[in-house]
């Protein structure tokens, strides 16, 4: 039973009775919201029977308003408008999480392969399912269609399946994972849309939300701003183009020892090598310094990823524009010791996204990645 003041009646007929609108106040919105029609049935100038139909619906046929505005003295404090309310705080939402994608988001990605960077934006999207919240019993007001719980609920479960299909192809470097990138976008952004348009249609933030109003005001301008960085990501050229860009990719290694070794070890994480070949072209690098960096590599790289004193091997580096360089004893060790390990296919690694002829390939039951240029590493700067 609602207590004092907590329910008001507008009087009405319905089939020639004596009918009232029943309408019980929201704590949320300060409004009074439709709940029943409550038609009487009188006998000797009695109440017999009440027939009460919750169908909040109804209302608009009898000329009822789906809601009435609080009588004074009944709410101890005034409420902001939901629709003012709402407003404000997803604007400020969005504008954080748009600060946050440029600030931090941005120049972290803009480093790494399309492929790479993709999968945590994408990941934003994998959680939609949280939208299904609205399907759960009591999740939501009476006063709101069950169609437009559907339409919402349903949308996003279907979003969040194809961002984890999404995610999984990103991962095994499918052929059709972008495909399915733009897949989720597009989806995506239709349900968020269609939800924008029928919450105005059926004026849902009027009625009791629970925590689907945190999700809309918190989660969605996230959703947004992801989606905004995806496109941006699917726009750019998996080709890199600038020197960053091309050791992000793997299509060069440069640096010092230790950033080269850093290289190395994303390179290894990411492919599962467990042997790596370098094929060192000099191009217009004097011999001398392509010497030198075969050097570095071999006493200072290598020993570090094995974890162990290498043994001694003879590298020669390819001829460069001085005539062929005299061999170099070198330190040389897999990269990767351990047991061999299955591989089912042969997996993009080292220029992956560049014009660099890297490759991973099996032989004798080992992972071996081949790199398709090594460019300058000097001592240090």
């Amino acid at each position: 039973m609602a207590g004092p003041g907590h329910s008001r009646l507008i009087a009405t007929r319905a089939n020639g009775q004596l009918a009232f609108g029943h309408y019980r106040l929201d704590g949320t919105t300060g409004r009074y919201l439709a709940h029943s029609l409550d038609i009487l049935t009188l006998r000797d100038h009695r109440i017999a029977e009440i027939t009460a139909f919750v169908l909040p619906g109804l209302f608009g046929r009898f000329k009822l308003s789906s809601y009435l505005e609080a009588l004074h003295g009944l709410v101890r404090q005034k409420t902001m408008k939901p629709i003012l309310l709402f407003s404000i705080q997803f604007t400020l939402s969005l504008a954080a999480y748009a600060l946050i994608g440029l600030w931090y988001v941005v120049p972290r990605l803009s480093k790494k392969p399309r492929e790479t960077a993709l999968q945590p934006l994408v990941w934003v999207h994998a959680f939609r399912m949280i939208g299904g919240t609205v399907l759960a019993p009591g999740a939501v007001g009476i006063g709101i269609p069950i169609l437009f719980q559907k339409m919402i609920g349903y949308g996003d479960l279907i979003t969040a399946f194809l961002a984890l299909l999404a995610l999984a192809a990103l991962r095994t470097r499918s052929s059709w994972a972008i495909s399915l990138v733009w897949l989720v976008v597009v989806v995506g952004m239709l349900d968020t849309i269609n939800a924008i348009i029928q919450s105005m249609r059926y004026d849902v933030f009027t009625h009791a939300l629970g925590v689907n109003w945190v999700i809309v005001t918190i989660y969605v301008p996230a959703l947004l701003v992801s989606s905004a960085l995806i496109l941006w990501q699917l726009a750019r050229s998996p080709v890199p183009r600038t020197l960053e860009q091309a050791v992000a990719a793997g299509a060069m290694l440069v640096g010092t020892p230790d950033e080269v070794g850093e290289q190395v070890a994303r390179l290894r994480d990411e492919t599962g090598v467990e042997y790596v070949v370098f094929v060192a072209c000099g191009g217009a690098v004097e011999g001398a310094r392509m010497i030198e960096t075969i050097r570095l590599f071999g006493e200072h790289v290598i020993p570090a990823m094995a974890g162990r004193e290498p043994a001694t091997a003879e590298v020669a580096p390819a001829p460069g524009p001085n005539g062929p360089a005299e061999p170099l004893p070198v330190r040389s060790r897999a990269l990767v010791p351990g047991q061999p390990r299955g591989l089912k296919r042969q997996v993009a690694a080292f220029g992956q996204a560049g014009r660099a002829p890297g490759r991973v390939e099996v032989i004798r039951g080992r992972r071996v990645g081949v790199a398709g240029q090594f460019v300058h590493m000097g001592p240090g700067g």
